[in-house]
C-alpha cells in the first residue's frame, strides 16, 4: 500500500488507485493558514495530472459523513 496526496500521474506500478476527492474551496477552507502555502501545489497537481480521470476509484470527501463513489460512467 503506498499514500501519498500527489502521488497519481508518475507512472508508479500501482494495482489500484484510488482518489479522495475534494473541492479546491473544501481544500482552502480546511487548510489552516500555517499550511496555506500547500494549496498551489494541490493546484497545480490537479490541473496537470487530473486524478479523478486518473485514478481507478473515485470517492469524494467533501462532507465526510456522507463520501460518494463517483460512478466511472458519469465522469
Amino acid at each position: 500500500m503506498l499514500d501519498g496526496s500527489l502521488a497519481l500521474g508518475r507512472g508508479l506500478p500501482l494495482d489500484l488507485t484510488v482518489h479522495l476527492a475534494l473541492r479546491a474551496a473544501t481544500t482552502e477552507r480546511r487548510t489552516g493558514p500555517d499550511d496555506a502555502w500547500t494549496l498551489a501545489a494541490y493546484a497545480r497537481y490537479a490541473a496537470e495530472t487530473d486524478p479523478e480521470r486518473t485514478a481507478d476509484v473515485v470517492v469524494r470527501l467533501d462532507d465526510p459523513r456522507h463520501p460518494a463513489l463517483v460512478d466511472r460512467e458519469r465522469r
